[in-house]
């Protein structure tokens, strides 16, 4: 407990890159064990709960409690002086459909190991039925079953793999007929894909089941845009869209609109959004059109487009899943009499949670 609370940098055996070097500390914890850092690798570890000289990994997702060389999943292979055959294998792995080398990311005393595919980099686990292929690994689930084993391909080593993993359909957030990859394969809901286009989240619409509808971290909807207002169609949006796109992307246009008043300038001036807004303003429109879908939702499909201010204004002030919204805390949400933070206490807040107690020192 001493090396955690009084030392900021010793050296010691690192689980990650097995080389003993220093490790700096990057967030102190009195009741827990403080995180450090790798110089070497770069990688996150704590203080082993065993020995005195071994760091233990830390994930994006807890942590291990102790170091490759006191765990007994690992000790054997870290007392060998060739440990490559625990550490390093070799599998089909079920996300770039190759025989690839796999690297140990995560050891398990009692469930699956968890390996990064050294082609891809994507975590993935031993199949539950096959000894051969390996299974794709998500944030919070893993699948049981390999690509093969769960009829997603016919077999490994085909030509045609790639291509059974990808569907065509009109993309619900960039308005464009593209192909979309599987991300995750479902047995009672819905599969979920990646746009080949935009790179946002994508499932098949329940009623029509040629387009993909839009979906997000907790949320998924069940309608395709068309599908969901039935006076529009896809050629029409796609000419809107470039249309648009054509005419607010010249140099005088964007000087234009940074030059004109409007109620929703006022409106970031007052609450100290300004700046963020004519950030907005200024740029493209696919760009803006880009950060409002990672914010869930399509500029090109909403009853405002064509007005830069108000895109902008919406970008930062949309109840529930604006800029704002997303970095005001919980006790500023419940308050009906609370201000929204500006733009100074969103930078800092993200930061915060970017850097940690780094932000303390230079507060």
């Amino acid at each position: 407990m001493s090396y955690d609370l009084f030392s900021n940098n010793r050296n010691r055996k690192c689980s990650w890159c097995f080389k003993e070097c220093e490790q700096e500390i990057v967030k102190t914890s009195l009741f827990g064990r403080s995180k450090f850092q790798c110089k070497k690798c770069r990688n996150n570890t704590l203080v082993c709960m065993v020995c005195s000289t071994g760091m233990a990994r830390s994930y994006d997702h807890g942590s291990d409690r102790m170091c490759f060389w006191c765990a007994p999943q690992t000790k054997s292979a870290m007392d060998d002086p060739d440990n490559s055959p625990y550490l390093n294998v070799e599998g089909y792995c079920s996300w770039c459909l190759k025989m690839s080398e796999l690297t140990l990311y995560k050891p398990s005393l009692i469930g699956r190991n968890s390996y990064t595919c050294n082609r891809c980099k994507k975590k993935i686990l031993k199949c539950r039925l096959c000894k051969t292929g390996y299974s794709r690994g998500y944030a919070s689930y893993n699948d049981e079953l390999c690509a093969k084993c769960d009829k997603t391909i016919p077999d490994w080593e085909k030509e045609e793999n790639s291509a059974l993993l990808k569907k065509g359909g009109w993309c619900s957030w960039c308005i464009e007929f593209c192909d979309h990859t599987l991300d995750q394969k479902n047995v009672m809901r819905r599969n979920v894909y990646t746009c080949d286009n935009c790179a946002n989240r994508t499932l098949f619409c329940v009623k029509c089941k040629k387009a993909m509808t839009r979906g997000g971290i907790g949320w998924d909807d069940n309608l395709c845009i068309t599908c969901y207002s039935p006076n529009i169609n896809w050629e029409d949006l796609r000419m809107l869209r470039h249309e648009y796109s054509n005419t607010q992307a010249t140099q005088e246009k964007t000087i234009e609109n940074l030059s004109r008043f409007s109620k929703y300038r006022q409106k970031a001036e007052i609450c100290g959004m300004i700046r963020p807004f004519l950030l907005l303003v200024s740029m493209a429109p696919p760009l803006r059109n880009k950060i409002a879908n990672e914010l869930g939702w399509c500029i090109y499909t909403e009853d405002y487009i064509g007005d830069p201010h108000r895109e902008a204004w919406e970008i930062i002030h949309a109840h529930s899943t604006g800029i704002q919204a997303r970095t005001n805390k919980s006790y500023e949400k419940v308050n009906p009499f609370g201000d929204n933070c500006n733009w100074y206490e969103i930078l800092f807040r993200v930061a915060e949670k970017a850097f940690g107690n780094f932000m303390d020192a230079q507060h």
